[in-house]
């Protein structure tokens, strides 16, 4: 049994999942609703796991930018940003 791995919204399947269906059973509406929910399970699995990698790519672009806005803070002039700032980067 071949079943369509689509996103939600998209009526255009990225992938199919591939399941054999065994010949001693009846293929009737519980088998398939069981084929169904496999397809939905892993249409989920595959979206939280995209999740995750665009929240990491997220967290590691900001981590770059607090580097690099740590960097120019440290290099400003005291007069230019607060004591207490200058302070709190210092010990970071």
């Amino acid at each position: 049994m071949v079943l369509p791995i689509t996103r939600a919204g998209q009526t255009t399947p990225y992938g199919v999942l591939i399941a054999g269906i065994s010949p001693r059973r009846e293929f009737d509406e519980d088998y398939r609703g069981f084929y169904d929910l496999l397809a939905d399970g892993v249409t989920t699995a595959i979206a939280n796991a995209r999740a995750y990698e665009e929240e990491r790519a997220r967290v590691e672009a900001l981590a770059a930018f607090m580097c690099v806005i740590s960097r120019v803070i440290k290099n400003c002039s005291a007069s230019l940003v607060p004591a207490s700032v200058v302070k709190l980067i210092r010990r970071s």
